[in-house]
């Protein structure tokens, strides 16, 4: 029941992202981590920590990155998109600045912050003063694969998903163990 708000414009870039707390997920992981958002909508880390949350890494104006709620098991939830491959965010601006020259939108997206080369956001600012014409696009796309991502956030990811599988294998093998001292108990009793 948490509501989420949306922003005044869409988020879309590389964030360092901060650990809020030292958690198991992030062994191996460096501190900060640049970690891809793109979204139009936020949740509260305030209401999260109400509902039980536990953020465990923020984005640089202290809005959750990543946060989990412990039961059962170890549910992580993630505002960013660490699984991204690094030409999706520029795949993603494609799309919505063909959705704006096509006037499917009514506003000119904003580059990827702390995404592209300096040459490439320049070549972009200078484009996005060209107007809103359909036969833009083909410079557009050109522009976006030539360009150099200026970060690579996939380690970092490997190991998080990684840390994560581990982390819930050693619970279902503290769980096993529990079911086996559990049964060999029942199993004495029943024998004296």
């Amino acid at each position: 029941n948490i509501v989420r708000r949306p922003l005044p414009k869409k988020l879309s870039g590389i964030f360092d992202c901060m650990r809020a707390v030292d958690d198991p997920l992030f062994i191996g992981i460096d501190n900060p981590t640049v970690v891809p958002h793109s979204r139009h909508n936020a949740l509260s880390s305030g209401d999260l920590e109400t509902c039980g949350y536990q953020i465990v890494s923020r984005m640089p104006d202290g809005d959750a990155n990543m946060f989990t709620l412990r039961k059962e098991s170890l549910f992580v939830y993630l505002q960013g998109h660490p699984e991204y491959h690094s030409n999706t965010l520029g795949r993603e601006y494609l799309r919505d600045v063909g959705r704006f020259l096509l006037g499917q939108r009514d506003v000119n997206p904003g580059i990827p912050l702390n995404y592209f080369d300096a040459t490439t956001e320049t070549a972009l600012d200078a484009l996005r003063t060209a107007g809103r014409a359909q036969s833009l696009l083909p410079r557009y796309e050109e522009i976006i694969a030539a360009a150099a991502v200026h970060h690579s956030w996939h380690a970092d990811s490997v190991r998080l998903f990684g840390n994560w599988i581990a982390l819930v294998a050693a619970e279902k093998m503290r769980r096993r163990s529990r079911a086996n001292d559990e049964a060999q108990l029942t199993q004495m009793r029943r024998s004296a």
